[in-house]
Formats: structure tokens, sequence, C-alpha cells
């Protein structure tokens, strides 16, 4: 009250919008992998390609998938479930990351964030469950009880293109390896460094490497070849990614991902100007890259 006279103040709540309700969206990318075969516990590469679709969630605070279902209208049926007549469904973060099915009753158990996706991997049968106008629909489970489903038509699905490999020499930059097949270590000689780029979609994970040199010379990453070692690393100064007792490698690079190799000289012939170096690099999937440089002119 002021001078006799009531001011009436109102206030107004503005309650907040609620959140969209969760969502899966799903795509079928092709035959990209080869993850599980047919039966309900088949759990790893049987020598054919599995169908391959990515998930998406859509969700405030991300989900729990507990349970994976894809239906085909082939028919098929594929599912996380081992005491299911449906087939293993395989189900995992990116194209060539760990399977997170569990490998005795194939069920899942993961966490997805709003916006994150995965993938699944399910054996075809006589061919026909993924041919063009197939409708595939994906039902998933979450730990809070929710379960939504997706579809998607398969189509015709250019084949990505195969991995490629773009090399540079750098120089003699570092001391990181020695002579011999297990010579990990600086030997007090700096080694030839070049480094390498990936063009692959989805990238790759590199399981060996060779590197030839016209000089002639040879090295790579297994310690029972007569060849010297060949190390590996991320960057230049980064430990070193082969295994100490075989020499061997294991590790994830990205679509435009790069890494560095490094090879002990010999007698200081190996990396003169004009010489060719060829590096060629097995991937996990059973594909491989190869590239080649000069070594400049000072």
């Amino acid at each position: 009250m002021r001078n006799g006279i009531f001011h009436l103040v109102t206030a107004t709540t503005v309650a907040g919008t609620p959140p969209s309700p969760p969502s899966l969206t799903l795509s079928y990318d092709g035959k990209l992998r080869d993850r599980v075969g047919p039966g309900s516990v088949g759990l790893g590469a049987d020598g054919a390609m599995d169908g391959t679709l990515t998930a998406t969630l859509s969700a405030a605070g991300g989900r729990t998938v507990t349970r994976l279902q894809l239906q085909s209208s082939a028919p098929g049926s594929w599912d996380t479930e081992a005491a299911t007549s449906a087939w293993v469904l395989g189900a995992a973060s990116t194209l060539d990351g760990a399977l997170l099915n569990d490998p005795a009753t194939m069920a899942v158990n993961f966490a997805v964030a709003d916006g994150g996706s995965f993938k699944v991997f399910a054996a075809d049968y006589a061919n026909i469950e993924f041919v063009p106008g197939v409708t595939l629909t994906l039902t998933a489970t979450f730990s809070d009880g929710t379960v939504l489903t997706a579809m998607t038509v398969a189509g015709t699905v250019t084949a990505p293109s195969p991995p490629s490999l773009t090399l540079s020499y750098d120089g003699k930059l570092r001391d990181r390896v020695g002579p011999g097949s297990v010579g990990l270590g600086g030997d007090g000689a700096l080694d030839g460094t070049l480094t390498a780029a990936l063009s692959a979609a989805g990238g790759r994970t590199v399981t060996r490497m060779q590197l030839q040199s016209n000089a002639p010379g040879t090295w790579d990453t297994d310690s029972a070849t007569p060849a010297w070692v060949l190390g590996v690393a991320i960057t230049l100064d980064a430990p070193l990614l082969n295994d100490p007792g075989t020499m061997a490698v294991n590790f994830a690079v990205a679509d435009g991902g790069g890494f560095h190799v490094f090879a002990a000289d010999w007698a200081d012939i190996e990396f003169t100007p004009g010489t060719t170096l060829t590096l060629t690099a097995v991937f996990s999937d059973g594909t491989s890259a190869r590239a080649s440089v000069t070594v400049p002119s000072l």
C-alpha cells in the first residue's frame, strides 16, 4: 500500500517446455563388414559380409540399450538373445569397434548419448535379406523400460571407395628404433621418419605394416621375419605402438587421420635422395593400402 492505494502485483510463471519424447532413426549402410555369422550365437566372422545399419538416438540424457531386435520383411529376424531362434544381431559403437554382445548370452548393455549412434550387424541368408526394397525394422529396449522402433528400406548402396594411404618422407628426425627385427628403442642414430595419412570411410584398424626401400631394404612389424623392425607412433614423440615382444601393431586410425613410422638406416644408403619408399598397411577387415614416396634432394 502506498499513499492509501493498494498496488496489486501479479507474477506469471512460464512452465519449461517438456523435453521431446525419445526417438530412434535407422539407416542401411550396405554390406560393409563381416562381424557375425548364422545362428543364435554366431559372434565372429564367417567369411561373408553382413548387413550393416546405423541407429541414432535422440533422447535427453541418453539411454542404456539392453536389448535389440532387427526384422527384415524378406523375412528374417536377428536379436541379442541366445535363447531365441533368431540369428544373433551384433552391436558395436563403430564399424570396427569391439562387439558389445556378451560372448555367452549375446545380450547387450551399453550407453548411448543423446544424438549418439551405434552399428548393428546381421548375417545374410541366401542373399535375400538386404536386397533393395526390403524393409528393415530395429527395435531397441532401454534400461528404463522404454522401447523405440525405427525403420528403413534397403536400397542400392554405392560401395565405398577402398582405403588409401598418402606418404611423405620427413627426413631423419628421431631415434626410435635400431637394427634387427626386435630393435625397439634408440641406438644412437637417427631413423628415417615418414608420415602416413589414411583415407577410409569409417576409419580402419591397422594390424600389420611393411616399409620397402629400393636401396634395397625392408622393415616390418613382425619379429618372426628377417626384416628390421618398423616403429609406429601416432606422433613423433608418442610411445611406440609396437608390441614389445612380437613388434606387432593393432591401432585405430580415423578417416583422414595419420601416424608416423620409423626405420633404422643401414650404411646410410636407405634414405638417400631419389630412393623410393613404399609403405603397405594391412587392416583388421582384411583390406590393405599402399603408398610410395621418393626421398627428395637435399
